[in-house]
C-alpha cells in the first residue's frame, strides 16, 4: 500500500489493525493491534495479549501507511479470547449466588461453547491471502490491495466476469503465467512446441502456431554457431599453370610437356 494512497482518516480509535512488518514477515497469523490514539496521520497502537485478548505492552506509534485492516480470522480469534475472559469473570460472579444467576449460567455455557468453536474448531481461513480496500488520495480511484505470502502460490483474480490475473505473484509478471484472456499482447496465448529430435517441450506466448515455431527457431538459432571452412589452395603446374599437381594428366595445357599427348609424341620422336 502506498503511503500517499492511505486515507488519513482511516483507523480511528478502537480499530483493529496489523502492521506492515507483520505482513512482510509472511506470518499466516500475525498479532492484533488496537488503535488507542490518533494524531493526524499518526496512530498510537497497543498490542493485544495473545492469551486473554486484553491490551498489553507499551503504546507504539505508526503512520497510517504502515497499518492494515486486520484479517477476519485474527479478529474472530481475539474477540473469542476476549469473550472467554469475560465469561470467566461472570462465571466467578455467578458462583456466589446460583439461584439468581441460573439463566446467566446457561447463557455463559452457550457463549463458552461458541468461543471454543471459534478458537479450537477448523479454520477455513488459512491466512494465505489478505485483502483490503481504500480510496486513493491521488485520483479518487478505489484500490483493492491483495497481500500474499510465499505459501500462497497460484492466485486467480476476477473483476465481475473477467480474469485480470492468474499466476504465482512470487514468480510471475502480471498478468500471470496462466493468464489466457483475449487482448493481452495482441491476442497472444500460450503455445507448446516439442522437438521431435530431443523430446523437449518449450512454451511460448504467441499469436498462433507459426509465431510459436518462429520463436522456437529463434531460440535454437541463438544456441548455434556456424562458420565457413577455409578453402584449400590447389597446387598448380609450374609449366602451364593448370590446377593440378599430377605428373601426367589431360588437365595440363595442350602445349605442356606433362599433357599425355605431348609425352607420347616426345617418346616416339
Amino acid at each position: 500500500m502506498n503511503g500517499a494512497d492511505t486515507d488519513a482518516a482511516a483507523f480511528p480509535v478502537g480499530a483493529a489493525v496489523e502492521t506492515v512488518e507483520d505482513l512482510r514477515s509472511g506470518r499466516a497469523d500475525g498479532p492484533l493491534y488496537r488503535v488507542v490514539g490518533v494524531q493526524g496521520a499518526l496512530r498510537d497502537v497497543r498490542r493485544v495479549e495473545t492469551a486473554t485478548g486484553v491490551l498489553d505492552g507499551i503504546e507504539m506509534r505508526f503512520l497510517t501507511a504502515e497499518l492494515r485492516p486486520v484479517r477476519a480470522s485474527i479478529m474472530r480469534r481475539y474477540e473469542a479470547l476476549r469473550a472467554r475472559r469475560v465469561l470467566a469473570q461472570y462465571r466467578q460472579a455467578a458462583a456466589t449466588d446460583a439461584d439468581d444467576f441460573a439463566i446467566v449460567e446457561e447463557l455463559l455455557d452457550s457463549a463458552q461453547t461458541l468461543a471454543a468453536l471459534v478458537l479450537d474448531g477448523p479454520d477455513d481461513d488459512d491466512g494465505a491471502v489478505a485483502t483490503s480496500g481504500f480510496v486513493s488520495d491521488i485520483d479518487g480511484a478505489y484500490v483493492l490491495q491483495i497481500d500474499t505470502t510465499e505459501a500462497t502460490r497460484r492466485v486467480r483474480v476476477f473483476i465481475n466476469d473477467g480474469t485480470v490475473y492468474d499466476g504465482d505473484p512470487e514468480t510471475d509478471e502480471p498478468p500471470g503465467a496462466h493468464y489466457r484472456g483475449a487482448g493481452w499482447e495482441d491476442g497472444r496465448r500460450l503455445w507448446n512446441v516439442r522437438s521431435l529430435m530431443t523430446g523437449e517441450t518449450s512454451t511460448f506466448r504467441a499469436t498462433g502456431q507459426a509465431d510459436a515455431i518462429a520463436q522456437y527457431l529463434d531460440v535454437v538459432a541463438s544456441n548455434l554457431l556456424a562458420w565457413a571452412e577455409p578453402e584449400q589452395t590447389a597446387a598448380r603446374c609450374e609449366e602451364c599453370g593448370a590446377a593440378t599437381a599430377e605428373l601426367e594428366s589431360p588437365r595440363h595445357g595442350p602445349t605442356c610437356s606433362l599433357n599425355p599427348a605431348n609425352v607420347i609424341e616426345g617418346a616416339t620422336g
